[in-house]
């Protein structure tokens, strides 16, 4: 028997002639519900995978801050969440107008998704409202992600866009400070 035989047979049973036609609609309907929700997480699942198979760009690119505090560097590569000061924070700026963080990817590549995790310890709505903007020469900026509501983690999932430049920052007077960045 061919496979689309078989799937014909599992979703349109004909045995049991003497069964009720309410008990054999009832046997069709969960076979393409199963069916249906298969199909939906393969699909988020492959959309997933996708993403996770993305490389993660943040890790190693360089970045600067607009400002900093407590003895930390105002730029680098990579990340040092253990240095003096606060433990588990990757970065904080002094209380200015529109602080930000940036990323430098080193040339124009594609990026789906921005996760943040916020600091955890105290100070969740400095990061609020967060914007996402990209950029190709530091001059023109365009959005790409933003959140109003304060938060632990949040992923910004965008359209698949070209940029070098990935600019992180809270549009009013505050300190600026998280814990982790991914882009991918």
């Amino acid at each position: 028997m061919s496979i689309p035989q078989t799937l014909a047979r599992w979703l349109w049973p004909t045995s049991g002639l003497d069964e009720d036609a309410l008990s054999v609609w009832r046997e069709r309907g969960w076979r393409w519900t199963t069916l249906a929700l298969t199909v939906g997480f393969a699909v988020v699942g492959i959309g997933e995978l996708r993403l996770a198979l993305r490389p993660e760009l943040a890790r190693t690119a360089a970045w600067r801050l607009s400002s900093t505090q407590l003895r930390r560097a105002a730029g680098g590569r990579g990340f040092d969440t253990t240095s003096e000061g606060l433990p588990n924070i990757f970065f904080q700026t002094v209380a200015e107008p529109s602080p930000w963080i940036e990323f430098d990817l080193g040339a124009r590549r594609e990026i789906t998704m921005v996760r943040v995790v916020n600091r955890l310890d105290c100070c969740r709505d400095w990061a609020v409202p967060l914007v996402v903007d990209g950029s190709d020469d530091r001059t023109t900026w365009r959005p790409l992600a933003r959140r109003e509501e304060p938060f632990d983690t949040w992923r910004a999932m965008f359209p698949p866009t070209r940029v070098r430049y990935v600019r992180l920052g809270v549009p009013r007077l505050t300190q600026f400070s998280l814990s982790w960045i991914e882009i991918r």
